[in-house]
């Protein structure tokens, strides 16, 4: 296999571990309460496993689209060991200071998937992104849209997404981001 190849195997291992989670979702539901991170932690390693489980079919595929454009982006220039660290630090912290400030359950690998965010933008900000696919940004920009979204929708709380772990995993990728920039 050549080095290109294995470059991706974190992105792509996270991407299958979703599906299959998904998937379970869907064929045996009661499986979920061993991917429901809670406050009473009845299940500990949900403070893991919720990473993988998806609310939705909205979730899920914007996820997995987030993690397939960004993911490799991000895998090729810190490598497979160091976007699994962060992949999966990003995801238990957002996960868990989603149900320390709120205390509702948590699924999802949006804290994950910010902190990958936060790290290229870090190490790539001015990477060509284009919103809704026509309208071309500079990365650091639709960073900062996304933040100012979870900010405002916190501020407000409408909605039943977990904005403060989309922060904590941004927070956490840009800080990952700023250490490893001063190794490249």
């Amino acid at each position: 296999m050549n080095n290109q190849h294995r470059i991706k195997d974190a992105t792509y291992r996270f991407l299958a571990i979703c599906f299959l989670v998904f998937s379970l979702e869907i064929f045996y539901p009661p499986i979920m309460k061993y991917f429901t991170l809670t406050k009473n932690l009845l299940f500990p390693i949900t403070a893991f496993t919720h990473i993988f489980a998806h609310a939705t079919i909205t979730h899920f595929i914007v996820n997995m689209l987030m993690l397939f454009f960004f993911g490799p982006e991000l895998e090729s220039i810190i490598g497979s060991r160091r976007f699994a660290l962060l992949f999966i630090v990003a995801g238990v912290f957002a996960g868990v200071g989603q149900i320390l400030m709120f205390g509702s359950g948590v699924i999802g690998a949006s804290g994950a998937i910010m902190g990958i965010f936060g790290c290229l933008t870090v190490l790539n900000p001015r990477m060509r992104v284009y919103l809704f696919l026509v309208i071309p940004l500079e990365l650091w920009m639709i960073t900062l849209l996304y933040a100012w979204y979870d900010i405002f929708y916190l501020e407000i709380g409408t909605t039943e997404v977990a904005h403060i772990a989309h922060l904590i995993g941004l927070g956490i990728g840009a800080g990952y981001g700023y250490r490893l920039r001063k190794s490249f």
